[in-house]
């Protein structure tokens, strides 16, 4: 009797599977596969978790649409490892069959973005460094260096800064950063920016300030990032150290905006008051770097779908968009696949970051 139970039991299981699979069907609708790679793990994982909490409001809002896709997503976390990241592409390729990926973070992209174009598959990564972009079937959506570059030296200019000490991680997201203020700095010729490459998530700075301290400089253009926050300004204070702290990007991703107090830093343009509220009521105090970018970059991919005859068309829909008004503001498309949004300055204050307005 037992057995027989069992066995009925088993047969409305499937058969509850198969009414279920054949309402799917039964919808017409076709599915849109969105892969999706961020560092969930690692020395970035706080922003990782921030980026991660957009994509789930994302799927909330695209269920109460009435579109004519079904969209389901593929979350990877690559650590912002690339031996990981180099795994995971022929696994959402292949495996998962994915018609888009999304990407985090520059190294993350420039690995996907010649395969994506290889493979023809509609790409889009929020990362700074505009190479990304190359071919027809890869986008950025990020305000590049050349924007926000140019906020901080304007920042400079004003304040009268004149001589600067770069320390720059030999990584793809801090080398196109510190090249494009390098390049306004040579344009300029009233700026001398002494430069010092490190290793990524380098952890020790004393001997760096000890000998540029020598140089007297007005500010330090610190693009340093995760495991290296820590140590970078302990040991400035330890230093003692008076020169202005800046850096770009970078230190939006600080856990914990305190221990660098009177630091500026230029950031790309951060989600709005409201989806900032609903992200914090949600998922209370996590990182914002990158939640707006992404959340627009899944709802540029939905509206390409949508507008595409069939799944290979989507990314000819992409390029047509130029411009578009996000959580982050309006994006404006340029001939390279790029998606820009407004450059803007910050100050870390009483242990809070603050937007200058100047």
């Amino acid at each position: 009797m037992k057995k027989l139970l069992s066995a009925l039991c088993m047969i409305l299981a499937l058969a509850a599977c198969d009414n279920k699979k054949e309402t799917v069907q039964a919808s017409g609708k076709p599915i849109i596969k969105i892969g999706i790679i961020a560092p969930l793990t690692g020395n970035l994982a706080m922003v990782g978790e921030g980026i991660k909490s957009s994509i789930i409001l994302a799927e909330e809002d695209l269920k109460a649409r009435n579109l004519k896709n079904k969209y389901e997503f593929v979350v990877e976390d690559d650590g912002y490892e690339a031996r990981k990241t180099a795994v995971i592409y022929p696994k959402l390729k292949s495996l998962d069959k994915v018609d888009a990926i999304l990407s985090t973070f520059s190294q993350t992209g420039k690995i996907i973005a010649p395969r994506a174009e290889a493979d023809k598959i509609l790409h889009i990564s929020l990362s700074s460094d505009a190479e990304i972009a190359n071919g027809k079937y890869n986008f950025l959506d990020w305000t590049t260096p050349k924007y926000t570059a140019k906020r901080l030296f304007e920042f400079c200019k004003k304040h009268d800064i004149k001589k600067i000490v770069s320390f720059v991680p030999n990584n793809a997201g801090a080398l196109p950063q510190e090249g494009a203020f390098m390049e306004l700095a040579r344009e300029d010729g009233e700026i001398e920016v002494s430069r010092h490459l490190i290793a990524p998530e380098e952890k020790e700075f004393r001997t760096l300030f000890v000998k540029t301290a020598k140089e007297k400089p007005d500010a330090y253009l610190a693009l340093i990032y995760g495991a290296s926050f820590v140590p970078f300004f302990e040991q400035y204070q330890e230093t003692r150290q008076t020169a202005l702290v800046t850096s770009i990007e970078t230190f939006a991703t600080l856990s914990d905006p305190s221990i660098a107090e009177g630091a500026y830093y230029t950031d790309a343009a951060v989600a709005n008051d409201a989806f900032i509220e609903r992200h914090k009521q949600r998922f209370g105090q996590i990182s914002r770097y990158g939640v707006g970018t992404m959340y627009d970059m899944i709802m540029l991919t939905v509206e390409a779908f949508e507008n595409a005859a069939d799944k290979s068309s989507a990314v000819d829909e992409l390029a047509k968009i130029k411009q578009y008004d996000g959580v982050v503001g309006t994006l404006t498309q340029d001939d390279e696949g790029i998606f820009n949004s407004e450059a803007v300055l910050m100050k870390i204050e009483n242990g809070k970051v603050i937007k200058v307005e100047e």
